[in-house]
């Protein structure tokens, strides 16, 4: 239901004070749904995931990060989201908690592809995606932390 004075609110205490440690290659567990992060071979973080519903939308070759963008504008096209009707134009969906793509968006150098925020974060660790990799916005935002343009990126099925 809805919040109302007095309720208790549980939220995860994430501390973005603390730095990351920098990452040089990212791997997509798609079994598994983890996005794993390694430092010179050492395993640094690790971020359960969304994955695309239909297993002709998952990755079939490696890709690097192309763009990190926190509080990002989602482009909707409409030809992305068949299931959504009446709507004919693309939209800008301006940056937000509630955006699509939540609060950041790791592109990948697939098309259309990438890893990112979710305003949904009970969703996380289930199949129904679009093709992209969904995290919670705070696991999002710490990933960008981590990574950088160029890294590369691989997806297994351990």
């Amino acid at each position: 239901g809805r919040l109302k004075p007095g309720d208790v609110v549980r939220l995860p205490a994430v501390d973005a004070r603390h730095s990351a440690p920098r990452g040089d290659r990212l791997d997509v567990d798609l079994a598994g749904k983890v996005v794993r992060v390694y430092a010179g071979g050492r395993l640094v973080g690790l971020f359960h995931c969304s994955i695309a519903a239909k297993r002709e939308k998952l990755p079939t070759r490696s890709a690097s990060v192309a763009v990190i963008s926190e509080n990002p504008t989602y482009k909707f096209s409409p030809a992305m989201w068949p299931e959504v009707k009446g709507i004919h134009q693309t939209l800008l969906i301006p940056p937000g908690p509630r955006n699509p793509v939540g609060l950041c968006w790791i592109g990948l150098t697939l098309r259309g592809v990438g890893i990112h925020g979710s305003p949904a974060p009970e969703m996380i660790g289930k199949t129904g995606s679009h093709g992209c990799f969904r995290l919670t916005n705070w696991d999002a935002l710490r990933l960008a932390k981590m990574v950088h343009v160029g890294v590369p990126v691989t997806f297994s099925r351990r």
